[in-house]
């Protein structure tokens, strides 16, 4: 299993965001990257933290949100540098980049 941090953008509510703040961790939102010409987009479950706790705000930047996979498959396509999208529940609410990828030892 991975996991990853991450800078977050959300979208503002008039954007198509979401319309009120999430308390963290979330896990109320989906990651979709692209998984290639062969898959197109795939969507991952996640669970968002914020270094300090704060929630997930409309409109606001998030920097080095932690980002914890529900699923294995994550390893096949998460990585470090890549643009994803946050999407809840189908409608795309936040955009970010992955920063860095760390191994988790299943608890």
């Amino acid at each position: 299993m991975i996991g990853a941090f991450a800078d977050l953008a959300l979208l503002s509510t008039e954007d198509g965001g979401i319309r009120s703040s999430m308390l963290t961790p979330c896990r109320s939102l989906l990651l979709r990257v692209d998984g290639g010409s062969e898959f197109g987009p795939v969507m991952v479950g996640v669970q968002i933290s914020t270094e300090s706790g704060e929630p997930i705000a409309p409109g606001t930047s998030i920097i080095h949100a932690q980002l914890d996979f529900w699923a294995d498959v994550a390893e096949v396509y998460i990585a470090p540098r890549q643009a994803f999208e946050l999407c809840y529940p189908n409608r795309v609410v936040a955009r970010g980049l992955i920063t860095s990828v760390f191994p988790v030892t299943p608890a």
